[in-house]
């Protein structure tokens, strides 16, 4: 397992990560996760490649910046999955690309927009908790129902004492 969490891989000519297992064939595949990291300006932003009969992989990538590579993000395999999250993909050559089978797979939360070509997610990540995890989990702390509920109330019922009060003085 490879974390990277706050690193900036810049102007490297050849790419910022990539994953290949080429000649792998553990059973436990190769596992990494990008967190709140920078990658721009290289030849080419986060790779992904596996090849037939070599070991899976699996990419998460969170609160991060891909911007201004040949290509943001490229997942080429069908054993390759990656995972994207709250990140910005702009400015790349080509934004996603999924070759070969590959999953690249997002949360819903991304900004992929201003490359020359911006590609597409091949899907959305199934959500394992039924009642929303993550994101969703996140924006219901943002809009609470209940509490937008009560907030309303509060306002209404201040208004309607308002106008009481204005016709009982008129």
């Amino acid at each position: 397992m490879v974390t990277l969490d706050g690193v900036s891989l810049n102007n490297n000519l050849a790419g910022g990560f990539k994953i290949d297992t080429t000649g792998n064939t553990s059973a436990a595949g190769v596992k990494a996760t990008i967190n709140n990291s920078d990658i721009s300006a290289n030849g080419g932003g986060v790779a992904v490649v596996v090849p037939a009969g070599t070991s899976n992989a699996s990419l998460m990538i969170a609160n991060s910046n891909i911007s201004n590579n040949g290509a943001g993000i490229i997942g080429n395999g069908a054993a390759v999955t990656v995972r994207v999250s709250d990140t910005i993909i702009t400015n790349n050559g080509n934004g996603v690309v999924a070759a070969a089978g590959a999953s690249v797979l997002t949360f819903g939360n991304n900004l992929l927009q201003g490359n020359t070509t911006n590609g597409a997610f091949t899907g959305a990540v199934p959500q394992a908790d039924p009642q929303g995890g993550g994101f969703s989990r996140r924006l219901r702390r943002i809009v609470n129902p209940p509490r937008l509920l009560h907030a309303w109330r509060s306002q209404a019922t201040a208004m309607h004492d308002a106008i009481v009060s204005r016709k009982q003085h008129a």
